[in-house]
Parts: structure tokens; C-alpha cells; sequence
């Protein structure tokens, strides 16, 4: 290894990757919690000027604190911005200033709607699909404050996206009217009227010297990408890539140079705000990985590798001499928490207690919800968004004790804040919450976090936050709170069921010297058959398979055939189709990247064990059992694009490649 004098002091794994750089156009660097990745892309960039002085090098990230974080120790051999700053610089900062100095007040949805130019309801007949058992149909009215919120979120959608015009598939597919019973599903004409609709917003919004409607960072972001960007760099090195969403893996796959993406899968959690764990999608050359940890010993590697064990990572290595423990803290350096709320709660109980902790939450959105909530239990209809939905307390309670809802965060939020002056387990009704005592209790935690607010960070108090909001930090000693969703397996394919495990393993990563945790139940969960017996890795080509039974009849083993026995589907199905019939099946929805159907010729008999694949080889779940039929009979014999690649796994039986195997549908959420 003499030829790396510049990177000396480097693990055998870290001088692989710089390595590994030197000759692949597109690499991708999995680098487990605390496995030094900083340092080894460094190591390439310090690697690179001194084999090429006058290259170019861009160092990038979504989050500005990662940013700021590495420039000093990088800056010397590369340029660093946030993809953001990028986007600026190109669009114009005089032009994006006087739009955010001269941005509207905050408009409610109602005001929006008449601006652009909506006086009346729009009426249509939608399927309620939030009760799979009833085949009911609803007229359901839009009024003109909802057409504009179902407008709003498709031009969100579209500026996250890497697509050129709005169009329906950036329209959601469902809104929650708790007046019909629940979810409703919105049908393509009324996605059309909105789409016509978000066109106008779109250019009312970044056209200049005009404020009619708010602009923020994802609107020039957007048009830095409409403009067809190109990066003036021979390398770009993209950091935390799992945080990226499409539009920017679209601005960095486009690059012609060197693309190094670096990140941790199993850290990607915000899917909310539009990421789509780009270290899963990327398509690269070459993939290595980092799996020593420098930030804590064996023992917190031990719990970090239950998780990674049924995420079906690699596992980590603990520093060997890093005396780590994992038990009872008494007084933690940080305490880490799932929900805003509940950091609140403990930040009200040390406050009593005389402590004066440091609190790293999202007050705004919480202190909204709160007057919200206030509002309701005062009698009267609240018109901030996430609330408008509800005529009144009991329309809340009734969707938040609704068993058929998958509980997300508002609904977890809603529920410790009415549910603590109940005294019961489960929410029956508006009569089982005292509403005087619930009132009582809403207003000390408003005032605690006005409190929060004007508390001056502690450098020696302990710290409260959520574990989004440290992602990327470590600290001396970590406990991690209770409120977390309770994990399983069964389902974990699933993208938000996949992203509460990814977020355990964020948590319980933080700790350097001591951890204590709730988690103890996860390595005594059943590892999924897929993670216990991994598909093969190598990529199956895309070719059209010989259906003949008979020619596979001799296979030993399903992908060791010099034919593939895959068919991937064409290009003539329409999308919009596709997302008509996907939208009748809930489980279709819960996966991220391809739902297909596996048919076996001779018995026309539906494999409901087939494995879906991503494009790089990555499990991505099971066919859900009752699509396939409806699928076959919908797509007959039609078919579309698809970008993954489809494979039945090891699940298939042995004596069915006595039969052909046929690709009759793909589906694809990108």
C-alpha cells in the first residue's frame, strides 16, 4: 500500500474506497454509524489534488450542518456548499432575497384559493377506501381552502421530483374527509382539474416581482433543475446521500464527471420531506463498504447489529478498545425521543425537578398543534391545515381512535396530548377526555415552550431532542426514550414500518461510552427469511424468456440458467393506468420501488412469494397475495416501463422451475 503516502494512517477498508476512486466513474460508499466516512472522503479528495492538482472537487450535502461540519477538514482540496447554496448561486440571490423579504403573510387555505382565482366547491364521486370490507361510493365536496391545500401539495410533490411539468402523478392519490367515514380516493378527472390549477400556482408563485404566493427554498431549488444545471466539476462527492430526494439525485446522476456517493441506508428517516434513501437507487460501478466503527466498542455494536441483522445490513464492529456499556445511566448526557411531545413533557418534569436541559425540537409546529388542539376543545373549528379536516373534538377523537388508521406522528402527537388526563388505554369518545383538565395542561406546555425558547443552550445540562434532530452527532452517554412505535418484522418491508427500524438504529448509534435503551425485545425478533438467505447479488439482464416448461425443466438452481428466465416489461402501458389500479390496494403502496406478478404458465397459478428487487440488487418486499389477480386481468397482456429489475428469490419452491416464469405486471413509485 505504498502507493497511498498521502492517506497513511487508514484502515484496510478506508484505503479500499480510496482505491476504489481512483478508477470508478460512479461509486457508492456504505458506511455504517461511525465508521469514519468524513475521513475517508477526505482521504479521496486530498488523494485526487495530489495525483491531479487542477481538478475540481465539490463536497455536498442536503443539511447544511453536515456542510459546515466537514469544510474545515476538507476545504483545502474541495469546494463546499449545500446543494442549496448551488441552486442560489444559479437562480439569483437578489431575485430569491426580494422574494422572501417580500413573501405574503401567512395566508389561510381559503384566501389562497380565491387569489388564485377558486370561488366554489367542486363536487365528485369517490371510493372510500379507508374500509376495505365495504364497496361504498361518496359525492364528495371540495371546498374552495381544500382544493387549494390538494393544489399546494402537488406543486410540493413536483418540486421534489425530477420531472419537467406537473402532471397527475404528482396529485395525491387520497384526502382524509372524516365527514364520509375516512380516506376517500381522489379519481383522475379531479386530478386533472388540479394539475390545471397547480400550472397556474406554479408560475404565479416564481414569477418576478410578485408575491401573490409564498416562495421558499424548494421553489428556486426547482428552477435551478428546470434549467437543465450542470456541475463544474471533475468530482462531486455527495455526502449523506440517503437524505437526498429525486430532484437532487437527479441533478448529481446527471453530472458527466466523477460521482462519489457516501451514506448509511439504514439511516435514511425523512421520508417525510420527500427523501427516497438515494443510497438504494443510485446506479454506480462499484459499491464498497465501512463497517469498523470508531465511535463506540462491542458492546453498543451489539445492539446496533440486531437491528442491522434483520435490515439485512453487514454488521458493525465495535472499537475494541472502547470500554461501551449498555445498561442504566443515571444522568444521560442526552435523552433521545421519538416525538416532539414527548421531549416536551420530560423538558416540563427536569424544569420542576430545578434542571435546566437543552431542548432541540420543532417548537413551531408543535406550539400550532397545541393552539389547534385548544381550539377544539374550546367548541370552536380551527383553520390550520392539519386540523381543518375535523368539524369538531369528537371528528378528531373518532379518527384518532379509528383501529383501521396507521398511526403516523400527528395522529402519536394527538393521542399523549388528549390521552393524558384520561386514564384509560384506549379513546372511546369526545366524553371520555376532561376537557377543563386537558386545557389545563395544554397551557403548561405552552408556556413551557416559550420557556424553551428563551433558555439559553446549556454547554454542561443534559440534552433533550429527537432523534432527527441529532442525526449525525454522538454523545458521551445516550438513553432512548420509550416512545417509540413497537417494531416487528413481519411487515418490514413496508417503507414506514422499515424507517421506525432505521430510526431505532440512528438512535441507539449516538451513544459513545454508555446506552441505555427500550429496545432489548429486537434481538429476540424472527429474522425475515429474505435477510437469513440472501437473493443472489449479480444483476439479471432484461431479456424476453423462452416459455417453454420444458427448457428449464434441467435447472439446478434458478439463476445459474445461461437464459434468464425473467421478462421485463415494455413501454406501452400508460402510468396513469398504473396508478388507478395501484391506488385500489393499499399494500401495492407500501412498497417503495416495484410490485410485480410472478404467473406460472402451466397451472396460471400466482407465486405470491416472489421477491421484488431493486435495480442494484436490494430486496425491496413480497408480492402482496390478492393483486396479483386483478393485475393480470387489468394489464392483459399490455405493459409499460419499468426500472428495476424483477426476480422470483430463494422462496420460490425447487420443483416449480419446471415451469416458466412470467413477468405479468411491474410497478414503480418513482
Amino acid at each position: 500500500m505504498s502507493m497511498f503516502k498521502a492517506v497513511e494512517g487508514l484502515t484496510q477498508e478506508q484505503l479500499a474506497v480510496v482505491e476504489a476512486s481512483r478508477s470508478s466513474k460512479r461509486l457508492k460508499v456504505e458506511a455504517l454509524a461511525g465508521t469514519g466516512k468524513t475521513t475517508v472522503l477526505v482521504a479521496i479528495a486530498r488523494d485526487i489534488k495530489t495525483r491531479k492538482p487542477i481538478s475540481r472537487i465539490l463536497y455536498t450535502a442536503f443539511n447544511r450542518m453536515v456542510v459546515n461540519d466537514v469544510a474545515d477538514k476538507i476545504r483545502r482540496f474541495a469546494d463546499c456548499a449545500t446543494v442549496h447554496s448551488l441552486a442560489l448561486q444559479s437562480v439569483g440571490s437578489e431575485f430569491v432575497q426580494w422574494k422572501f423579504n417580500n413573501n405574503p403573510r401567512r395566508q389561510r387555505p381559503m384566501e389562497a384559493a380565491e387569489i388564485l382565482g377558486i370561488s366554489s366547491s367542486f363536487h365528485f364521486d369517490a371510493r372510500l377506501i379507508s374500509r376495505p370490507s365495504q364497496d361504498s361510493t361518496v359525492r364528495v365536496e371540495l371546498r374552495p381552502g381544500q382544493q387549494f391545500r390538494l393544489i399546494r401539495q402537488c406543486v410540493e410533490s413536483f418540486t421534489r421530483s425530477p420531472d419537467q411539468e406537473i402532471g397527475i402523478e404528482h396529485v395525491a392519490d387520497s384526502i382524509f374527509a372524516q365527514r364520509y367515514g375516512g380516506i376517500v380516493a381522489i379519481p383522475e378527472n379531479v386530478k386533472r382539474h388540479v394539475v390545471v390549477l397547480a400550472r397556474d400556482l406554479w408560475e404565479q408563485t416564481i414569477r418576478p416581482n410578485t408575491s401573490r404566493f409564498e416562495f421558499d427554498h424548494s421553489h428556486y431549488m426547482k428552477m435551478w433543475h428546470l434549467s437543465d444545471p450542470t456541475l463544474p466539476y471533475d468530482t462531486v462527492l455527495f455526502d449523506e446521500a440517503q437524505d437526498a430526494d429525486p430532484l437532487m439525485r437527479d441533478i448529481v446522476e446527471r453530472h458527466q464527471g466523477q460521482v462519489i456517493w457516501c451514506g448509511d441506508r439504514f439511516q435514511s428517516i425523512y421520508s417525510w420531506r420527500g427523501a427516497v434513501n438515494a443510497m438504494e437507487q443510485v446506479k454506480v460501478n462499484d459499491t464498497l463498504y465501512l463497517t469498523q466503527s470508531f465511535r463506540f466498542g462491542p458492546a453498543v455494536a451489539e445492539v446496533a447489529n440486531s437491528f442491522l441483522k434483520r435490515l439485512g445490513g453487514r454488521p458493525i464492529l465495535g472499537k475494541p478498545d472502547v470500554q461501551s456499556s449498555v445498561g442504566r445511566i443515571a444522568a444521560p448526557t442526552a435523552e433521545l425521543y421519538r416525538l416532539n411531545v414527548t421531549v416536551l413533557i420530560r423538558f416540563v418534569e427536569l424544569m420542576e425537578q430545578g434542571e435546566r436541559p437543552t431542548i432541540n425540537i420543532d417548537l413551531v409546529t408543535l406550539g400550532a398543534r397545541i393552539t389547534a388542539l385548544r381550539t377544539l376543545l374550546r367548541g370552536e373549528h380551527s383553520n390550520i391545515p392539519e386540523f381543518e379536516v375535523f368539524e369538531d373534538l369528537a371528528d378528531l377523537i373518532s379518527w384518532l381512535a379509528d383501529e383501521d388508521v396507521d398511526p403516523g406522528e400527528f395522529e402519536l402527537t394527538m393521542r399523549r396530548l388528549i390521552r393524558l388526563e384520561v386514564g384509560s388505554t384506549t379513546l372511546c369518545g369526545v366524553d371520555d377526555v376532561n376537557i377543563a383538565n386537558t386545557l389545563t395542561w395544554l397551557g403548561v406546555l405552552e408556556k413551557a415552550i416559550d420557556a424553551a425558547r428563551d433558555l439559553e443552550p446549556s454547554q454542561t445540562g443534559r440534552l433533550l431532542s429527537t432523534v432527527h434532530r441529532v442525526k449525525g452527532l454522538q454523545f458521551e452517554s445516550v438513553y432512548v426514550a420509550d416512545d417509540f412505535p413497537t417494531l416487528e418484522t413481519e411487515h418490514l418491508m413496508v417503507p414506514s414500518v422499515r424507517e421506525h427500524w432505521h430510526l431505532g438504529y440512528v438512535a441507539v448509534t449516538r451513544a459513545r461510552f454508555e446506552l441505555e435503551h427500550n429496545f432489548d425485545y429486537v434481538a429476540q425478533l424472527p429474522i425475515p427469511s429474505l435477510m437469513q438467505s440472501p437473493v443472489v447479488n449479480e444483476i439479471i439482464g432484461a431479456t424476453t424468456m423462452n416459455s417453454s416448461a420444458a427448457s428449464h425443466q434441467q435447472t439446478p438452481k434458478l439463476f445459474q440458467t445461461a437464459e434468464p428466465i425473467i421478462k421485463v416489461v415494455g413501454t406501452s402501458y400508460k402510468q396513469a393506468e398504473l396508478h388507478r389500479i395501484a391506488q385500489q390496494h393499499a399494500d401495492v403502496k407500501g412498497l417503495r420501488r416495484v410490485v410485480a406478478t410472478l404467473r406460472h404458465e402451466l397451472d396460471n397459478s400466482f407465486d405470491t412469494n416472489a421477491v421484488l428487487v431493486s435495480i442494484d440488487g436490494l430486496p425491496v418486499g413480497y408480492l402482496p397475495k390478492e393483486f396479483a389477480p386483478i393485475v393480470v386481468e387489468r394489464l392483459n397482456g399490455q405493459s409499460f416501463n419499468c426500472e428495476a429489475v424483477v426476480r422470483g428469490g430463494h422462496v420460490i419452491e425447487q420443483r416449480r422451475m419446471n415451469y416458466g416464469v412470467d413477468l405479468a405486471f411491474g410497478w414503480s413509485n418513482d
